[in-house]
């Protein structure tokens, strides 16, 4: 128990000395000992936490601002971004507008040629194109085009054409 209290008194002086010895301006022998430059010390010390905290004031204050500055860029380029794909999607709907007034075109000209005609071209179509131009061709000429064509041909056309929803 006496060697515990020796070693935790041995402790405290050396930590006192420690003390004395390393901090600035402090100890034996130190040029300002008097309270005066010990209060001049502190002052100043007062006067350099000051000095950094007006820093740090500033540069929170120049944060806000460049916060502030983003938010603000965030929020023009969303509505820049949503005037984007508006116009998009109304190129993208005038383009399918414009593509179906083509493919009624088309189906007008396919439904006026002689059926045999009209299956010979259109068995020669990708086969999207052909079902494409078949929805849009009257029900009575669409099938006498589906009889000309050979049966393999027709049956695919048929069996597509109940799967798929315009």
């Amino acid at each position: 128990m006496k060697q515990n209290n020796w070693r935790f008194l041995s402790f405290v002086i050396l930590s006192i000395f420690a003390f004395i010895f390393l901090l600035p301006n402090t100890g034996f022998g130190a040029e300002n000992e008097t309270p005066e430059a010990m209060v001049a010390a502190l002052k100043q010390r007062n006067l350099d936490i000051d000095q950094r905290e007006n820093k740090v004031v500033e540069r929170e204050a120049r944060l806000k601002l460049l916060e502030d500055e983003i938010r603000g860029m965030l929020n023009e380029y969303k509505k820049l971004k949503a005037e984007v794909d508006q116009k998009e999607a109304d190129r993208v709907s005038a383009k399918a507008k414009e593509e179906e007034v083509r493919l009624i075109r088309l189906a007008k000209i396919y439904q006026t040629m002689p059926a045999k005609d009209a299956a010979i071209r259109l068995t020669k179509l990708k086969e999207a194109t052909a079902l494409n131009l078949l929805r849009r061709i009257k029900a009575k000429v669409a099938a006498k085009i589906l009889s000309n064509m050979n049966s393999g041909k027709a049956a695919r056309y048929s069996e597509v054409f109940l799967l798929v929803k315009e």
